[in-house]
């Protein structure tokens, strides 16, 4: 009995992996065409692979990656799947995608990726329950024990240094304690109120001492990030994506971009890309190539279809 073998919907010729007898439809030809108008034109430029689903376009843009590749860094190469990333900011994706394709050196690639992630991210103080330190103050500054100990501390602290916790910070507190028990027993007995000020002081400072571990669960500041939904503004990702062009393409002649799997997007994000691509990514080295199902995405602008896709 002959196999039944199913054709797989895979492209074909990733990574450079070209056969001509496998290259039925002669992806090779569109291929060697798009990479001629981008080597013979000057950015910006942006070109329109259209077709429909399961007629190579994917094959096509694995072969102008091996043509960009052999070019010997001439032409920089990057891909970035818009479907992918819909449901996260385009712009931020889109500059990721950027420098993964444009940083060789996988140290400053990954630095530069994680400052890119953390865009528009910010850091703030998520309160707790609790009084301020300054309200603690407030509600016994009338008190002449906070007067006294204000006084005290403020001379005692030029010269007392607490020691670091462990045995010696054990030891030290043992040590100000014992100092201070005898110095309040003598202050009392000899009627000595300076004497045993100081007392109390050093049972105060043994006590901190102690306790000085303890400070995180009596002072809590927790910091979480806040995370601008609307992401990065069209003047920052401007900004950005020139930055990494002059960056780390200062020697490339072009820099191809190509902005796969689009007519899989909604309706909303195809326009958001789009006019990203028309308002602020027309400039410097870049070429951009498009390959879509055009007619998918007329439909969707239409409205007579709303889950256009890969079906």
């Amino acid at each position: 009995m002959k196999e039944l073998r199913i054709i797989r919907d895979d492209p074909s010729f990733s990574h450079g992996g070209y056969k001509r007898e496998e290259d039925a439809f002669d992806h090779e030809a569109f291929a060697q065409t798009i990479f001629r108008v981008v080597k013979d034109n000057e950015p910006p430029l942006t070109i329109g692979l259209f077709g429909g689903w399961g007629l190579g376009k994917t094959s096509i843009i694995n072969l102008l990656e091996a043509k960009c590749a052999a070019e010997g860094g001439k032409h920089k190469f990057v891909m970035f799947n818009a479907w992918a990333y819909s449901g996260d900011s385009l712009r931020r994706q889109l500059l990721i995608s950027l420098a993964k394709g444009l940083i060789a050196d996988s140290g400053k690639r990954g630095i530069e990726i994680e400052r890119l992630r953390k865009l528009n991210y910010a850091s703030a103080l998520e309160e707790e329950p609790g009084y301020s330190l300054r309200e603690l103050w407030e509600r016994g500054r009338d008190t002449g024990l906070l007067s006294a100990l204000k006084s005290e501390l403020l001379r005692a602290f030029e010269n007392v240094k607490l020691a670091q916790q462990g045995i010696v910070g054990i030891f030290m507190s043992a040590v100000l304690f014992l100092v201070a028990i005898v110095m309040i027993v003598y202050g009392g007995i000899r009627s000595e109120m300076e004497i045993q000020r100081w007392g109390f002081l050093s049972l105060f400072l043994g006590v901190a001492n102690f306790l000085m571990p303890k400070v995180e669960n009596v002072f809590v500041l927790k910091r979480r990030e806040i995370f601008d939904a609307r992401l990065i503004f069209p003047e920052q990702f401007e900004e950005e994506y020139s930055n990494l062009i002059d960056k780390f393409a200062h020697n490339a002649d072009k820099v191809v971009v190509v902005i796969d799997d689009l007519d899989r997007c909604d309706a909303e994000t195809i326009k958001s890309v789009l006019v990203t691509l028309k308002n602020f990514m027309g400039k410097g080295k870049t070429v951009f190539v498009v390959p879509m199902d055009d007619s998918s995405v007329v439909r969707m602008f239409r409205g007579e279809n709303t889950n256009i896709g890969y079906e």
